[in-house]
């Protein structure tokens, strides 16, 4: 035990038994003093993140709490809660980092003499926010999910007592709860947005069928080699919770706001919330990464445009062209020449240009072939050949 350490014992009754459980307490992250009387000095590590906190404990700006990987991997997860400029937010810290909560009036934020904010968990309450009644042994903790939960010893076990965040936003602000793609509606329910094209054929697909929560894929995956084939499709009736200052863009129009996505392979979503004094204005965000939306069927101010891969498109006379060229390509009397059928599949597609200027002397070269006999007295003998006549296309049936 270091110096920073203290025992002390917690004592459960349990089976008609006493039993003494010594629990080590880290003495410096214990603050008894009351609220209305803040520290003039901290003693703690701040820079060191907290994987929980326990009663008395107190959260301070610059310090994080953070989640681990899962229920059984405890090393450190996406997630973090921390508090900046008086306000507590929680973050998916990706790159870049994604809040997807910050409060408003909910908690009581105070600052101690040198200005740094602080928010300490009592018995049952966070901040001032009471949560639950008052039990001797609780502590609370971000977990791999996003959520941030109170536990509570009962009946000789941990239980959770109660869900932070969701109390405020419900249950489907958190980034991945539906996954990439998802859309979550009442409180957990995972699908995938139905948009369709002309061809009634859908853009979206589940990952995996009986796991909905586990999100959605893009049927066509966008390729940045052909961004003339990219266009957005509108989903409509959503929202948005998980944003980041550094895919904001400004306040500008929807449709520069759109372009600017189409013009930039890393953007793969268009959000765009509508000013309430401009219609024809609104904030705009690029994201790099579509995490999972909110189903949202009342009226609301956020527009959702993601973007998508068009198969290519051509005529039945360029395409009997480009077969008639790739083909001459592919068996042009030059080998050196000859493309390969990864290129002719791609010319067919309409994705690379096609070289007009072919050699159409469709001969096969005289090769040396060694015969039966030939190989029985060890000679070489020149194959017989057959000329193959030029011959051409014909144009598009009716």
């Amino acid at each position: 035990m270091d110096q920073s350490q203290s025992p002390c014992c917690a004592i459960f009754l349990t089976l008609s038994f006493l039993i003494c459980c010594p629990i080590w307490i880290h003495a410096q992250s214990l603050y008894e003093q009351p609220i209305s009387n803040p520290p003039t000095t901290w003693t703690n590590n701040f820079s060191a993140p907290l994987r929980d906190i326990e009663l008395h404990e107190v959260l301070v700006a610059g310090q994080k709490l953070i989640s681990n990987k899962s229920s059984t991997d405890w090393g450190e997860g996406l997630y973090a809660l921390f508090l900046s400029n008086t306000k507590l937010v929680a973050s998916m810290e990706s790159d870049p980092p994604q809040h997807y909560y910050e409060s408003n009036i909910e908690f009581e934020i105070p600052t101690d003499k040198t200005g740094r904010a602080y928010i300490r968990f009592e018995h049952g309450s966070f901040g001032g926010y009471n949560l639950s009644l008052a039990v001797k042994a609780q502590f609370m903790s971000l977990e791999a999910d996003g959520h941030v939960r109170l536990y509570e010893w009962r009946r000789s076990d941990w239980e959770k007592a109660s869900d932070l965040l969701s109390l405020f936003v419900g249950g489907c602000v958190y980034p991945m709860v539906c996954g990439n793609y998802g859309i979550c509606s009442d409180e957990g329910q995972c699908s995938c947005p139905d948009q369709e094209d002309k061809t009634r054929t859908r853009y979206f697909k589940q990952k995996f069928e009986r796991q909905p929560d586990l999100g959605c894929s893009l049927m066509r995956p966008i390729s940045c080699e052909f961004p003339q084939f990219h266009s957005l499709v509108e989903l409509k009736d959503i929202s948005y919770s998980s944003f980041s200052t550094s895919t904001f863009v400004g306040e500008t129009s929807l449709d520069y706001c759109k372009n600017t996505c189409l013009k930039t392979c890393s953007c793969k979503a268009v959000v765009f919330q509508k000013s309430l004094w401009n219609s024809s204005t609104g904030n705009c965000y690029l994201l790099p990464e579509v995490l999972s939306f909110t189903d949202s069927r009342t009226a609301n101010m956020t527009i959702a445009y993601v973007k998508f891969q068009n198969p290519p498109k051509m005529e039945t006379k360029s395409a009997a062209i480009a077969l008639g060229t790739s083909l001459g390509a592919l068996f042009g009397s030059d080998f050196k020449k000859r493309p390969s059928m990864a290129v002719v599949i791609q010319a067919l597609e309409g994705v690379v240009n096609i070289e007009h200027n072919l050699d159409y002397n469709l001969t096969d070269q005289q090769v040396p072939r060694r015969t039966i006999a030939a190989m029985e007295d060890n000679q070489d003998v020149a194959g017989d050949v057959t000329l193959l006549m030029p011959s051409v296309l014909s144009g598009p049936r009716s």
